[in-house]
């Protein structure tokens, strides 16, 4: 039997290391790349499997949550704003409300003013251009709901109906 040196050992317990990275990391959508860039020791690199983009997680968070990843996140974000009315482009983060994570800039593609929207508003359609005055179009809004109104007197709800018991 042949005894393993120190640094044998210490390979195979950081390859065991990495493997149990990637076996955590691969059914979530990601793939362990190695350490992190920013330097920081609990964070690792991670590759989201969609879109290749590299980020920093904790293993701790790969275990126990389903990571987001920030590139796939914005994608849909510019998605959203594409299908705006009236059409946006995606900036960045926001500009005036600084880094709140429901806010980020915008530009018009109508009259090519920038201004700072929720991301709740662009996906729902509910904003206003504030240079152009633009508004979505509310009569194609699905939450729209329309009254028929007869002017036929014999279909006149009986107002004083509640006076009558």
């Amino acid at each position: 039997m042949q005894v393993k040196s120190k640094s044998e050992k210490q390979l195979d317990n950081e390859q065991a290391t990495i493997d149990r990275y990637d076996d955590e990391a691969y059914p979530k959508g990601w793939r362990f790349i190695g350490w992190s860039m920013n330097g920081i020791r609990q964070y690792k690199r991670y590759e989201c499997l969609a879109c290749e983009a590299a980020q920093d997680i904790t293993p701790a968070s790969m275990r126990t949550y389903q990571p987001k990843c920030l590139n796939c996140r914005n994608n849909v974000y510019k998605d959203e704003a594409a299908k705006a009315t009236p059409a946006l482009a995606l900036l960045g983060p926001a500009q005036e409300f600084g880094h709140d994570g429901n806010y980020r800039q915008y530009r018009c593609l109508s009259c090519d003013h920038t201004q700072d929207l929720q991301l709740g508003a662009v996906r729902a359609n509910k904003f206003q251009c504030q240079q152009c005055k633009l508004a979505p179009n509310v009569n194609n809004n699905e939450d729209t709901h329309t009254l028929d109104v007869n002017n036929n007197e014999d279909s006149k709800p009986n107002e004083n109906a509640w006076l009558e018991d």
